[in-house]
């Protein structure tokens, strides 16, 4: 069951989603620095972590840089927050 738009309860909206608008917010070029990661991280002995899922984004800037070439270069630093979602869902 969705929540209204207006819940404030914005995990569990984002647990509603599908898997595959998770999916969407995917960033694997950054090594999943920015975007939604779950079950991308290894625990001890190579097991991925399951347990919990984390959204990434920079908190300071939406966008770091418009430079193309440094975000090329550096995806793991230079991603815009603003790629990943809108209006509660992926827009990758």
């Amino acid at each position: 069951m969705m929540l209204p738009s207006h819940s404030p309860c914005y995990s569990c909206r984002w647990q509603a989603l599908p898997a595959e608008a998770r999916a969407r917010c995917e960033d694997p070029e950054s090594s999943y620095n920015f975007g939604w990661s779950h079950g991308k991280e290894a625990l001890a002995g190579g097991r991925p972590d399951v347990h919990k899922g984390s959204y990434y984004a920079n908190p300071l800037y939406n966008e770091v840089t418009a430079d193309p070439e440094l975000m090329r270069r550096y995806p793991a630093y230079c991603r815009s927050g603003s790629s990943f979602a809108v209006e509660g869902e992926c827009c990758r």
